[in-house]
Parts: structure tokens; C-alpha cells; sequence
């Protein structure tokens, strides 16, 4: 038997905790945590309650699907649009 080896993109591999994802996309680790209590935020790797961790490939492509040509540019998802509930507060 021989193993194979795959070829595998490195941007499946490489996690990041949050913090660290935070600090990737310029934004406290606090609102990442508001994103995963009220959606709108780029997808996370559940290890347990205590570890989450996100994917390279995961943060560019909620980077990309951010990205507006104008303050009028509604942008690709407008048959979801934001609420104007106020979030839950994460302490």
C-alpha cells in the first residue's frame, strides 16, 4: 500500500483563532464574536465552545463578498438585508 500525496491548498489548512483573524481583517475580536451570534460574518470552524478558529480561504471570501464599487452599491445579497434590531451585546 502506498499513500498518496495530495495536493492541498494552502489556504485550507491555514486556521486562525480568533484573535488572530480579528487582527487579519482589521477588526476586534469582539465584533467577530457579535458575527457569530447574529450571522453576516465569515464562516468558523467550531473546535468547542472555547477554541474557534477560522480558515484563510473562509476570511478572503467573506473579504471578497464585502467589496462595493460605491457607497450606492447595494452589493450581491440585497434580497437579505441587514435588520434594525440591535444585536446582542457580547461582553
Amino acid at each position: 500500500m502506498s499513500i498518496q500525496t495530495a495536493q492541498i491548498d494552502e489556504s485550507v489548512i491555514v486556521q486562525y483563532s480568533e484573535k488572530q483573524a480579528a487582527r487579519l481583517l482589521g477588526l476586534s475580536y469582539k465584533t467577530l464574536q457579535k458575527y457569530r451570534i447574529t450571522g453576516g460574518g465569515p464562516k468558523y470552524v467550531f473546535v468547542s465552545a472555547r477554541c474557534i478558529r477560522y480558515r484563510l480561504i473562509d476570511l478572503l471570501a467573506w473579504q471578497e463578498s464585502r467589496l462595493r464599487t460605491s457607497t450606492s452599491d447595494p452589493g450581491p445579497d440585497v434580497s437579505n438585508p441587514p435588520s434594525n434590531s440591535k444585536a446582542r451585546r457580547v461582553k
